[in-house]
């Protein structure tokens, strides 16, 4: 009994953390890396002036370091933007004459990108997703030239880095090869056939514009069979991809992780260890079923309203859990894929006329990324409870983010340790009901008890000042 009850006292003293999560203020574990918040959201091309109220939303807040083109021609219909057929339409044309370019619109949108949005671009080189049936496929087939198409390619580089055909001398350091050429909306031809275009292209690239980064291939899962056949691939030629890429849909936010640790083996095993690793996909996935978000009525409406939907509170504490795991892997950039305005990979409930939950925990993210440099070592022993935190760089203020990803709990226990001339400044919470609203909390010793609404997934927001 005497034990037990020193075990108490020793408790509540800051000596032992009784379970919940636990933030020392004076334990520093690195930088934050601000390339792991990065996404396909920008403000769209073209669209109507009143719409332009939630269309940009103010996409500066979010403080995303780069936006990855792909799917761009798909955000903004109607729209010659970014895919190469577009830029380069006739490949029977000379690749090295700028009369046979379209540049203007897609100068337009990259402009729009860095100035408006202040992002930096990660350019994905090739076409979109092409949702057609084979017979009517036109800009996923394998090209005929190779060696054409990567002189295309070089003209698009070289128009937006050394100011060729009229361009511009921007910091475009990443150009991606192709998306997703393992499944079939994204590549047509065999896989023999992309292998030798990917080599190609990273081939003639590299070798005029050394100081940039080619990699890809974007793969639509960690497919490792076709990773180590493009890297033998590459080998045989005597060509480094800069970066390996690849994308996820799921519902555990721990698989990235575990997906970052085999990526890092693979590209070692390969022969490739320097290459850098590159999440450029991800999201939620309603009920972990693409034939569940794509059904019929009654699961899409399952799938599209709701706590634990694709844009309910499910999904952004999950996208707040998986941004924050992904900063202590191996991955050096991560995308998540908001893309459009609205559904499936949106900012924008259309229905009920609000941004959703997801927008506002890449938020609370973007806000850390923006006021702190350094991470704080963090700890939880709650199954389903993420916390991440970082202090400025003047050390005068310190962020901690919780997300609660489906825990079951109707409270969280912050134990913070060190915390001596610390002050909390607020405590905001998402949840079903509210988003990133204030709270009532205070630190009673060296805890912070942060209360839910109910026992649904959530995230809080702690600042602290000294």
């Amino acid at each position: 009994m005497n034990r037990i009850l020193l075990f108490l006292l020793a408790s509540f003293a800051g000596d032992v953390a009784l379970g919940g999560v636990t933030v020392d203020f004076a334990a520093k574990g690195g930088d934050v890396n601000p390339k792991l918040h990065s996404s396909h959201w920008r403000s769209r091309y073209a669209t109507a002036p009143k719409k332009q109220l939630w269309d940009s939303f103010n996409l500066a807040k979010l403080n995303f370091h780069a936006w990855r083109s792909h799917d761009a021609p798909l955000v903004d219909g109607g729209q010659r933007v970014v895919d190469t057929h577009f830029i380069f339409p006739l490949m029977h044309l000379d690749a090295k004459d700028p009369a046979n370019y379209y540049f203007k619109a897609t100068d337009n949108l990259l402009k729009t990108v860095r100035e408006e949005n202040r992002m930096k671009v990660f350019y994905r080189l090739g076409t979109s997703i092409e949702h057609t049936r084979d017979g009517n496929a036109v800009n996923t087939l394998n090209p005929p030239d190779h060696a054409k198409y990567a002189e295309a390619l070089a003209g698009i580089v070289r128009h937006y880095t050394r100011g060729w055909a009229d361009g511009f001398k921007w910091d475009i350091e990443y150009w991606e090869l192709f998306n997703e050429p393992n499944i079939t909306p994204c590549w047509r031809g065999t896989r023999a056939e992309f292998i030798d275009l990917f080599v190609t292209c990273l081939k003639r690239l590299k070798g005029e514009f050394p100081e940039l980064k080619f990699g890809g291939p974007a793969l639509a899962w960690l497919d490792e069979p076709f990773a180590r056949e493009l890297f033998a691939a590459c080998k045989k030629a005597g060509v480094a991809p800069d970066f390996f890429s690849w994308h996820w849909y799921g519902v555990d936010p721990d698989e990235p992780v575990r997906q970052a640790a085999r990526a890092k083996a693979l590209v070692a095993e390969c022969g490739f260890p320097e290459t850098e690793l590159i999440f450029d996909e991800w999201h939620f996935l309603a009920e972990n079923s693409w034939d569940a978000i794509r059904g019929n009525r009654e699961q899409w409406l399952r799938t599209h309203s709701g706590p634990a939907s694709m844009n309910g509170t499910d999904s952004a504490a999950f996208t707040m859990a998986v941004e924050a795991k992904l900063q202590d892997t191996s991955i050096s950039q991560a995308f998540f894929y908001g893309c459009g305005f609205d559904w499936d990979w949106g900012s924008f409930d259309v229905l009920e006329r609000r941004y959703v939950k997801p927008f506002h925990a890449l938020m609370a993210m973007g806000e850390l990324i923006g006021s702190c440099k350094t991470k704080l070592h963090v700890t939880s022993s709650e199954k389903g409870v993420t916390p991440f935190a970082a202090i400025s760089a003047d050390g005068r203020s310190a962020t901690v983010l919780v997300a609660d990803y489906r825990s079951g709990l109707d409270k969280i226990d912050l134990s913070l340790q060190n915390a001596g001339g610390w002050r909390l400044q607020d405590v905001r919470i998402l949840d079903d009901k509210n988003d990133l609203a204030p709270v009532a909390a205070r630190v009673a010793g060296n805890r912070l008890e942060l209360k839910k609404n109910d026992r649904l997934s959530c995230c809080f927001v702690a600042r602290f000042v000294r």
